[in-house]
């Protein structure tokens, strides 16, 4: 299986750029993948596309699913956002004031958002790290995964699937037609 992420603010600016919509332009983007892949004589199961009706129907349903459970919290986040990166900085992260990856000064960027309380999972998951349940190898990435965990995770937002469909919008319609309750998605419910 392979695929293309086609949500981001990345995404948006490129599509302006070029004077198309994000749809155009990510459809413009999945073609010159597969014709690259056809032309590497790379072989593959699925080409899978975020912007598949199937996908954003899934990730719809688990958003709805983890809001009813409690794990997703709407609060104002402030920070230094590099658009390259498609992510938040830290202060200490910076390189001379720029994104060490990219060499771009982030932007101040202040938000409503909504994000998924990953620190609220830090045990569970430590938990069925250290009794084998979940396997990661080798080793070395084991003890970071463990570490950064140990050091506190930090909640994460999802603010991103507005290009699905308003966040808002969703979660707002999705509490007035509450959907019977099944386990949470892909294995999550085992947390």
């Amino acid at each position: 299986m392979t695929g293309v992420d086609e949500h981001g603010t990345k995404i948006a600016e490129a599509a302006k750029a070029a004077g198309k919509s994000p749809k155009e332009f990510v459809d413009n983007v999945a073609l010159r993948f597969v014709e690259s892949w056809k032309k590497l004589n790379i072989n593959y199961s699925e080409f899978f596309r975020t912007t598949n009706p199937e996908h954003e129907k899934e990730v719809q349903e688990l958003i709805l699913e983890l809001q009813k459970r409690g794990f997703i919290e709407k609060r104002k986040y402030e920070g230094l956002y590099c658009v390259a990166c498609e992510k938040f900085l830290m202060p200490d992260e910076l390189v001379d004031g720029n994104c060490p990856d990219h060499g771009t000064k982030p932007e101040k960027h202040s938000e409503e958002n909504y994000f998924f309380l990953l620190s609220k999972f830090g045990d569970k998951l430590l938990k069925i790290i250290e009794s084998g349940e979940f396997q990661i190898l080798p080793e070395s990435r084991r003890n970071e995964v463990v570490g950064k965990i140990k050091s506190g995770l930090e909640d994460i937002s999802i603010s991103i699937f507005q290009l699905l469909l308003p966040l808002r919008q969703f979660l707002s319609h999705a509490r007035q037609h509450q959907s019977k309750k099944r386990p949470l998605h892909r294995g999550i419910y085992k947390i």
